[in-house]
């Protein structure tokens, strides 16, 4: 994990250089990386809690995730 969250700051820099090809590489390294967290955080919490809770905290982990893609798209979208 500590590996991918590497990769993240590393695409973040990309994406800070004014060029489109290096805007792309960015968010291509950001995208993958978030995909693997995304994946490793569901199945560290649902090896943390009980059998009872743990579907739904999946699912709610994979809600959050998408909602906070939702806010940040819509903030992209009014800022410059």
């Amino acid at each position: 994990m500590l590996m991918f969250e590497c990769f993240l700051f590393i695409g973040v820099l990309f994406t800070m250089v004014q060029s489109m090809f290096t805007l792309v590489l960015g968010r291509f390294i950001c995208g993958i990386s978030a995909g693997v967290l995304n994946l490793c955080m569901s199945v560290s919490m649902a090896e943390s809690v009980t059998t009872e809770i743990s579907g739904q905290l999946g699912a709610m982990t994979n809600l959050y995730f998408c909602v906070g893609l939702l806010f940040a798209n819509a903030l992209g979208t009014t800022l410059p």
